[in-house]
């Protein structure tokens, strides 16, 4: 067995020696060698060639690489990539196009490359013309990934003809391709019929829309608002009215600072719209974007104080990007949230990580209850989530599991973490954890034992206080004022019966700008991780891992929690369909999840 691993090591380092041009599935398979000098070799190509298509390749490869030397390498390779997109994003878009007919096939393949990441009508229109006819495994990739980002329903033969490529990336993008055909060209074509004069016409897009879920319909929407084209996003804020609900809120708040001043006109006019129905979160995001002023100036006040504090530490905390976690002291902070809160509620929140208290700290533009209450409300909701979402992967990681309590947690997986009870949920599943190993085990493990055992454990009672008052002001928005005390008072409670949270620590490795980073970003202001506490564990690029106190077990919280590196922030977010299929099989419940949904239809 020994001697084949070594003909076809030495078979990949012939093939990487000799030829003029090397797949992706070369490349990878070279870097997942452990010879040293055929990953270097690898490296090479990536880097001589600027093989952009090869970046998440590279990062992967860079999270399992233990060598210092090919580390840094790595790292050189994939800010090379970073640069050559950078770069690219500075040369005419029509004169990249129109190397797309080059007579030599490198030519087109460079230019192919330069547009990777690049949005323009004329991009589909040109590759569907000129490339239809490429072979080559390198061009088909690019191919795929440039109509994947600019969908248009003439994409569609070249999407089918590569759902045959023997690179997995290949047939993922081309499958995502033709869905945001359907997000992006088909749906909006329906939806459009809304705004149409003829009452028939309006009547026959009612009911073909009441058959699409309204998951879909929301994706649809934050496509068009996501679109180039101006037109396509006034069209989606024109339709915000017809679909108003809750879960519209993260759209709004992703497009907030959206460059088209009339589609930022549409989005506040939902805002208003749903704040006059009584939702205190629109209110309040409708007065932020009502006094960018003020959002400016915090802005500026943020940018200095991270230019003075320390360049140690993760991406996050001394990242140059607003919105990225800042680096504050625990008294720092609790200075900031005292000119809001009691000293005594300043204190305990001040000690959680800023994934979950961000809303408290950022955006405080009025002292006014109501806005107040639409703070407390999202990191509320920040916390349920983080329950959620906890339990979940340690009850299929260590769980006792049952038929019962299966079903309840396929049913988050259905239907999502943020539409989810965290009260009930947590309460469903608490008796199939096992008890924790001590004091500072992960804290579902503590709270699922507190839940079971101690009935005079006020951490559930405090969230269903919560979760009553949230409904009694969507239900009586002029109660806010009279309950907003006793709102504070359930935080305060609900904080200190968090506490287990805070003997965690949650690790992320990813590739920053000065090299590879590894932080604690649990901690209340983010450090950086010490090495000999990671021994145990391998961490891969960007995925967060839970840790105990003791170092001695952790749960990966990817794909629910991720980190963002582009805004330097830890952030919950719903899986895709490829991600939350690889959850599935790795956790060996893929086929029993799929029967359930087989029954739900």
């Amino acid at each position: 067995m020994q001697v084949t691993r070594c003909l076809h090591t030495g078979a990949i380092f012939v093939t990487l020696c000799l030829m003029a041009s090397v797949t992706l599935l070369q490349l990878q398979q070279a870097l997942s060698q452990p010879n040293a000098a055929l990953k270097k070799r690898a490296l090479a190509i990536i880097f001589n060639e600027a093989i952009v298509e090869a970046q998440d390749i590279v990062e992967e490869y860079i999270g399992r690489e233990s060598q210092p030397e090919l580390q840094v390498l790595g790292l050189k390779v994939l800010k090379k990539l970073r640069g050559f997109v950078q770069s690219s994003e500075n040369v005419d878009i029509e004169r990249l196009l129109s190397m797309l007919s080059h007579p030599d096939p490198e030519g087109r393949i460079l230019a192919l490359r330069a547009l990777v990441g690049r949005r323009s009508p004329e991009i589909p229109r040109v590759v569907q013309q000129v490339c239809a006819e490429e072979s080559s495994p390198e061009a088909i990739s690019l191919i795929t990934d440039l109509l994947k980002n600019n969908p248009d329903v003439g994409n569609l033969p070249l999407l089918l003809k590569f759902f045959d490529a023997p690179l997995e990336k290949t047939r993922m993008d081309a499958l995502e391709g033709i869905l945001n055909i359907i997000y992006g060209c088909l749906y909006p074509s329906v939806l459009k019929a809304l705004l149409d004069p003829s009452a028939p016409m309006k009547m026959k897009a009612y009911q073909l829309i009441s058959k699409i879920s309204r998951n879909n319909l929301i994706d649809a929407l934050d496509f068009m608002l996501s679109s180039e084209n101006p037109e396509q996003s006034r069209l989606s804020g024109q339709l915000l009215p017809s679909f108003l609900g809750s879960d519209l809120l993260p759209l709004l708040t992703k497009h907030a600072s959206h460059n088209d001043a009339e589609t930022v006109g549409f989005c506040r006019r939902a805002l208003h719209l749903m704040s006059l129905r009584g939702s205190g979160e629109a209110a309040a995001l409708l007065e932020q974007m009502l006094q960018p002023s003020v959002a400016a100036e915090s802005q500026t006040s943020e940018a200095a104080a991270r230019k003075t504090s320390s360049t140690t530490g993760a991406k996050a905390p001394p990242g140059a990007k607003p919105g990225s976690e800042p680096k504050q002291s625990a008294s720092e902070r609790t200075t900031d949230l005292s000119r809001v809160f009691s000293p005594e509620l300043a204190a305990s929140i001040s000690q959680f990580p800023y994934w979950l208290t961000g809303p408290l700290h950022q955006g405080i533009t009025s002292l006014e209850p109501r806005f107040l209450l639409s703070r407390l409300r999202e990191f509320y909701r920040r916390i349920g989530e983080c329950l959620i979402l906890t339990f979940l992967i340690s009850y299929f990681n260590r769980g006792i599991r049952t038929q019962p309590i299966d079903r309840v947690c396929y049913r988050t997986l259905q239907t999502g973490i943020g539409k989810t009870d965290p009260v009930s949920f947590v309460r469903s599943i608490a008796s199939a954890i096992p008890a924790p190993a001590g004091s500072g085990d992960l804290f579902p493990f503590i709270i699922s034992q507190r839940a079971v055992n101690d009935l005079s454990d006020t951490l559930f009672e405090e969230m269903l206080t919560l979760q009553m008052g949230w409904d009694l002001i969507d239900e009586h928005p002029e109660e806010g004022e009279r309950l907003f005390k006793p709102a504070l008072s359930s935080i305060e409670k609900l904080a200190v019966s968090l506490s287990p949270i805070l003997d965690n620590r949650l690790i992320v490795k990813f590739a920053g700008k000065d090299g590879l980073e590894i932080p604690d970003l649990w901690a209340p202001a983010p450090v950086p991780a010490d090495p000999r506490a990671l021994a145990n564990f391998e961490l891969a690029m960007n995925h967060p891992l839970l840790i105990d106190k003791s170092s001695s077990v952790g749960i990966s919280l990817f794909p629910f929690l991720t980190y963002d590196l582009d805004r330097g922030l830890l952030q919950r977010v719903d899986p895709s369909e490829h991600d939350l299929w690889e959850f599935l099989v790795e956790g060996n419940i893929l086929e029993a999840f799929l029967a359930f949904l087989k029954e739900k239809t």
